[in-house]
């Protein structure tokens, strides 16, 4: 085995040499040239936007899944609320109320309107990066024969 060669400061490649030239990677022969690690930049920066999109996806997610769950939570109190309305209006709001926190929301809005009850709940959820988030869910209850109002 050849030792190895020990190069001088100004055989490097990009320095100068003695006479004052640029010494370049292409000149010296080094396959490349000067994009030598150019391949690693490129794969972190696709690594760093693929962790991006799986994170824009993951939260899109979660905001899909709270608005199901204020949803769902706002239909089911809604209907109970109903419920407890045909037998007497005092309760109907406390029973709404209860069951949206049954559902881990809270009732922010509960209006008795005829034979129908119209509530709004909101769900708190976190949003990793930004905070707490709060989704709005409305339901609307009441018997088949009673007026519908279109908003």
């Amino acid at each position: 085995m050849r030792p190895r060669e020990v190069r001088r400061a100004s055989s490097v490649p990009g320095t100068r040499s003695p006479t004052g030239k640029e010494q370049s990677w292409r000149r010296r022969g080094i396959p490349g040239g000067c994009d030598r690690g150019s391949a690693t930049v490129w794969a972190v920066g696709i690594m760093m936007l693929t962790v991006l999109a799986a994170y824009v996806f993951a939260l899109v997610g979660a905001i899909r899944v709270a608005r199901h769950r204020a949803q769902a939570a706002a239909d089911l109190s809604a209907l109970s609320a109903a419920k407890v309305m045909a037998v007497g209006r005092d309760r109907a709001c406390d029973e709404a109320a209860t069951l949206a926190k049954a559902n881990g929301a809270f009732l922010q809005r509960c209006d008795l309107v005829g034979e129908t009850v119209e509530v709004r709940v909101a769900i708190r959820f976190p949003v990793p990066g930004v905070g707490l988030r709060i989704v709005i869910a409305h339901a609307r209850a009441g018997p088949v024969s009673s007026q519908v109002r279109h908003d």
